[in-house]
This record gives structure tokens, sequence and C-alpha cells, in this order.
């Protein structure tokens, strides 16, 4: 339980305050926060919000590294996901069966992606291979797995139906006007170094096109080869989704080429790249294949010496033959023939030219994933329960094609308002017996490990372990019952106490008696009604839409700061819900009536109150393995002074520490 100081409106909330960490096998904690709020509690309360990126914790002007506060019946030594499946998940008419996966479409549609996506985490998290949340490469083992290509491109770039030229991205800046050009030559770094891997040991790169590609030739230009046959240059593709993914390609080549932004930015060096479908025999959904650069040409490319620096070089542009080699001092001379680089463009001949790919073109990947695996067997030793980080990944609809975050606890569901279809998670229960070994191992491992004492302080020998910190304070522990509870002064600028925390510590009788921490931890499993999901933290329903790690659910005063939280009335709530707020009431009345006697220096009881008010809303969080939130506050002007948390599941660590500006 923690008592703290209301942050003044306006103050820096840059940055923020608390942190819960997990260890990399966990499978799921699940955390309460009941909060005093100047509203009054509705019994239809639908929709509400939250302060920063995640879970609400304590106040402003705090300190560092203070246990994970944990309240009257706490099981902070657990482990698992939290509820199973509705047979009918939220979506789904009422009364109807669970959705069977619909088959995956075979073919894309011409001018209709197999696999798209409107948002940018939402293709991340549904694409295996994408992982690329602000770049437009993304690499794994010292390849390139997946590209995408968006925004302003070069005017010779090309889109065909089976090649790609384009740049490799990076090391533009902004011009002033808000488009971004490039001003310096482009080093071989990781990326070239990755892609020349790709076409050595033939490793597949799935394409992405954006839709606010521009491939934009200043002029009409009409291409015409040695044959006299006249080609008009295409624009490119035109986009209907934000996001559209092409198909498999490899690489054939990267180069160096000169190249200028426009008139008022120097010559640069830049590295190009052309890739080739794999499949090259099959129809592309994005070209009609009767274009130019789609015409396969079986005759050679014109190949010549350079002089000076004595290399082969074929000719790639319609304009002439030029040194391809960037040391050269000959390199994309023309041989001294005045050529305007923003008219260059690469020759029909060129593109026309195909390069068999020399890997096993049967191995690939379907370019649709498939659907999330929901088929678990807790009795094998290698179980898997649902709550791993795997099944927090997003999906790709096998209906219509579209990439969807998880935003649901107990099922993924299409992100399409079209569509909606709906793929039930079939999560499973973790036994509390797996629990109870796994935290007891956990325990004896950190009381013998400095290094993990010093991660996990309220999981070591000393469970109130105290972090050094000038001001910071710990008073005589006391007892409420059999808890164990540990009290620490938080010290403001003058190093005046501002706030305390209080933790109230369990152990295995306390947890084990009826209506304790490990009935509750069932309770919650075996609930199908906690409606926990994922919510906006920014841009909501942007592209760039980026939605919390946790899954939440709010009850009683509507939560309305930062995060967007669905809220829902006390009156209602499904019952370890409600116990969950008991407990944390009976904590907050000791504590907050003792507060006289615990803090014996000066201090303003309009700081540390010393008088207990209900508490009148509840923010119920689930977490899954590996998931994490950042520091934050909650001292926003409409919230008391008192928050409460009651941690379930797996061992976790709590930290505090004072914001930028407070002056601790």
């Amino acid at each position: 339980m923690a008592s703290n100081l209301k942050r003044p409106v306006g103050d820096d909330q840059s940055q923020d305050i608390k942190r819960v960490k997990l260890d990399p096998d966990q499978q799921l904690i699940t955390k309460f926060f009941t909060k005093q709020s100047t509203e009054d509690v509705g019994d239809d309360q639908e929709s509400s919000g939250a302060p920063s990126p995640v879970e609400p914790a304590s106040n402003s002007e705090h300190d560092s590294e203070v246990p994970p506060p944990i309240s009257p019946a706490d099981n902070s030594e657990s482990s698992s996901e939290l509820s199973t499946p509705p047979s009918s998940p939220p979506g789904s008419p009422p009364g109807s069966p669970p959705a069977s996966p619909p088959s995956a479409p075979a073919v894309a549609q011409p001018g209709q992606p197999l696999v798209w996506a409107d948002k940018r985490q939402s293709l991340c998290s549904a694409l295996p291979w994408f992982k690329s949340y602000q770049g437009g490469l993304h690499t794994g083992g010292g390849f390139i797995k997946g590209l995408l290509i968006d925004a302003e491109a070069r005017n010779r770039d090309v889109i065909g139906s089976d090649v790609i030229m384009t740049n490799i991205g990076g090391g533009k800046v902004d011009d002033g006007s808000g488009k971004r050009v490039h001003i310096a030559d482009q080093d071989e770094g990781r990326y070239v170094k990755a892609l020349r891997a790709n076409r050595d040991a033939k490793k597949p790169i799935g394409v992405i096109l954006g839709k606010k590609l521009q491939l934009r030739p200043k002029h009409a230009l009409v291409l015409t080869d040695q044959l006299g046959k006249n080609y008009p240059h295409q624009p490119g593709p035109q986009l209907q989704k934000r996001y559209s993914v092409l198909e498999w390609f490899h690489v054939v080549d990267v180069f160096q080429e000169k190249y200028q932004s426009n008139p008022n930015t120097p010559l640069v060096t830049l590295w190009a790249l052309r890739l080739e479908k794999i499949k090259d025999e099959e129809t592309s959904w994005w070209s009609d294949g009767h274009t130019a650069i789609d015409t396969p040409v079986d005759a050679p490319l014109p190949v010549e010496k350079c002089g000076e620096c004595d290399q082969d070089h074929p000719q790639i542009f319609t304009q002439g033959w030029t040194c391809l080699k960037a040391d050269c001092t000959e390199f994309f001379n023309f041989r001294n023939v005045p050529v305007e680089l923003s008219e260059l463009v690469y020759s029909p001949q060129y593109l026309g030219q195909r390069t068999k790919f020399q890997g096993d073109a049967d191995l690939l990947p379907p370019i649709m994933p498939p659907l999330p695996d929901t088929e678990y067997f807790p009795e094998d030793k290698e179980a898997t329960y649902g709550t791993e980080e795997t099944f927090r990944q997003g999906m790709v609809c096998h209906r219509c094609g579209g990439c969807s975050s998880r935003r649901f606890w107990t099922h993924w569901q299409c992100e399409n308002p079209d569509c909606e279809y709906i793929h039930k998670a079939g999560m499973i229960k973790y036994p509390l017996k797996n629990v109870l070994i796994e935290n007891k191992a956990l325990k004896k491992l950190k009381a013998r490990s400095k290094s993990c004492r010093s991660s996990f302080p309220s999981q070591s020998s000393d469970p109130f372990e105290l972090s050094k910190h000038d001001g910071l304070k710990r008073i005589e522990d006391r007892k409420y019952g059999a808890y164990t509870a540990a009290t620490y002064l938080l010290p403001g600028p003058d190093k005046e106490t501002i706030g305390t925390v209080t933790i109230l510590r369990s152990d295995s009788t306390i947890n084990g008696q009826p209506g304790g921490a490990d009935s509750l931890w069932e309770q919650l499993e075996g609930n199908e009604d906690l409606d926990l999901k994922r919510n906006p933290v920014r841009h909501p329903g942007r592209s760039s839409e980026i939605l919390t790690r946790h899954f939440g659910k709010n009850y009683g005063s509507p939560y309305k700061f930062v995060v967007s939280v669905e809220s829902s009335a006390f009156k209602g709530a499904p019952q370890p819900i409600l116990k969950a707020l008991m407990m944390m009431t009976w904590a907050g009345e000791k504590v907050i009536s003792d507060m006289a006697d615990i803090v014996t220096e000066a201090w303003d009881p309009a700081l540390v109150p010393n008088v207990y008010q209900d508490f009148n809303e509840l923010l119920h969080l689930g977490y899954m393995e590996k998931d994490k939130i950042d520091y934050h506050d909650d001292g926003e002007s409409e919230l008391g002074p008192t928050v409460a948390t009651l941690s379930l599941g797996s061992p976790s660590t709590m930290s505090f520490k004072p914001k930028r500006k407070s002056g601790v």
C-alpha cells in the first residue's frame, strides 16, 4: 500500500514512477490497484481512460528501489495465466458456437493483397519476419528477413511484377520543409552486409509496400530499347491498404549509385538494391505484368570494360554506359557525356533480366502465416499454457488477410470491422502447486545470489531489503494479524517526508487460508468474465497506434487519463474482483489509521493522510511472459492520495524513483 503526494497539475510527467519486471520464464502476474477518486461511481460506467502507458502505481516525487507493495492476502509467489476463454468470446453473437478457423485463401486476387494491415503494430505483431516498428528493414541472425518500402522513393526506383529497384534506407535528414533528403554518402553498414549475406546464402526476403510510397518520375518518360520498342514508364502499384504484403523476393545485386535528392542538396553516393520475385511464374496481385518493366528479356546486357579500373560493367541505364565501381575516378561519369541524374532511369533490357533463385523455393513458408496454435499439452514437460511470450503475438486473419494485434486476453479478434473473425486462445489453468514450487525454488536462488537479490530485493533473504538512497528511511516493522508490515518514508527535496510506502508481507500459511491469495488466484484462473484487454497508449485509431503491454479492465470510478480503459461499476463485478477490493480496503484502513503512530517525524497530513477514505476505483491488470511496465505517475489531480496494490502470480519488482525535476 502506498500513501503519497498528489502531483500539482502541470508538473513534469516525463519521468514516470514505477516499474514491474518479470523473470524470463514466468507465465503471468495479475495486479489490482485501488484508488481514491474525486468522482462518484455510477451503476453503468462504460468507458474511461488511464494514466501513462500501463498500470497505475504510486506518486510523483518518490524515490528509488522500493520492494513491491504486497497487500493483505498476497501470493506474490505465483506464476500462470488468468482465465479460460468463454465458449463464445466477445464479438460473437449471443449463444453462438466458437468460431471455426476459416480456410486460408491460396492466391491473392488482382489488386488485392493476400496479407495487409492498417496499423504498423498489427503488421509487426502478426508477421514473424517483420518486427521493425520504425525502420524499413528487419534483421535476424545477420540476414534481412523483411523489407518495408514506404513514403518517398527515388525517381528511378521501380516496383515491377517481378523486379524491385530501390535504395537502402537510412541517412536522411529533414531539409526544413518536412521532406527527408540525403546530404551525405552512405557507408557500407550492417544492412549492406546483411543483404549480401542473403544473396550468398540464398535467403528470401519478405517485401511490404506502404500506401505512402510515391514512385514519381518528374517526366512522362518513354524508354526505347535497342530494338526500337517504346515502353511507357509506369508510376507503380496503386495501393488501397496502409500496408500491403507482396511476396518472397531474393537479392540479385547490391551496388552503389550517385544520387541527388533535389537541386539544393549535394551529390551523394547511395547503396541500391535489386530484388527479384522468387516464384516469378505466378501472377503478382500488384501488377498486370504487361508493362515494359515486367517484360522478361532473353538477350544479355551490353558489357564494357572501364579503362581506368580495368573492370567489366553492364549497361544498366538507358542514358548510356558508366563505370559502377564507386572508388574509380570514372564512377558515374558516363564517358563525360552530360547526364542529368534526375532523368536517369534503368533500361528496359536491364529491368527485363531474370535471375533464377538458387535456393529451394518449395521450402519457402507461406506468405500468410498460420493461425496461432492453441493446442496445448499441459501433461507434457514442455507444456504451454497460453501465456507464453509467443501467444501475445498477433495473427493474420485467414478470412480477410488482415493483420491484427492480440487485444483480448481470451482470444484474437480480427481488427477489420467488416470481418471481426475470432480465434480462441484456449488457455489452460496453471496448477497452483506448480506456482508454489516455482517460487520456492526462486526464493532459494535469490537468497544465495547477490546479483539476484539486487534485481529482486523483495524475494531475497530479507523480503524488505532496501536500496541505498540518501533520505530514504525504513521504520520499525509492525504486525497486522499474521502479516509483517514494513513502511518506508519517501523524502522530498528538503528531506521532509512527502509520502510513504507500506508493504504487508504474507506467507504460505496466510495465502492458504480460506479466502486467501491462493484461493483468489484459482478463482481468477477459472473466471470467464474478466474481460481483460489491451488498450491504445499512443495515437489511438491511427496507423501508428501502439497498445499497452498489459491487459486491463477498470471497475468503479472511470479512469480517464492517458490510456483509455473500459470501466464497469462495482455492482455486478465478478466475485474475485470484489474480494480483491475487500482485501485492499482492509489493508488501507489498517495502515492509514495508524499513520500518526507510524510517522513520528514532522509531516503534512495533506501529503500523508491519516484518515482513511474508501477506495472507489479498481484497475485489474494481467501480464503474460516477459511483460513489464515502465515508470509512470499516479499524481493526477483527480486522484486521492492513497493507492493500494495486490499482486498475484509470478515474482516481480516494483521500483520507485524521483522525477527528473523533483529535486530529490
